[in-house]
């Protein structure tokens, strides 16, 4: 079932996408900026690979945005990701 505003959406000529999908990337968007602080602070230490950040991020014992006790360089790096892609759409 496709839902008004999917319809107008397609209209416009801009891709449709399922709602849930969409509900799924505000929430990682609003994770990710919830952790840009505690990053940004770890690489004013100096620490400024993904792996590294990782690992102080592992050695804070804070939680990924899934709720898992161990980061890894992938997660630290869709973090970032997310947090640039989601400032520019807000400029």
């Amino acid at each position: 079932m496709t839902t008004q505003r999917q319809m107008q959406n397609k209209a416009l000529g801009q891709k449709v996408q399922p709602i849930g999908l969409q509900v799924r990337r505000a929430n990682a968007l609003r994770r990710a900026q919830k952790l840009l602080p505690v990053i940004e602070e770890i690489r004013a230490l100096g620490v400024t690979t993904t792996y590294a950040i990782a690992k102080e991020l592992n050695r804070r014992k804070i939680p990924t945005p899934r709720g898992a006790e161990v980061w890894n360089k992938v997660q630290v790096a869709r973090v970032l990701r997310w947090t640039a892609a989601g400032s520019s759409e807000a400029a």
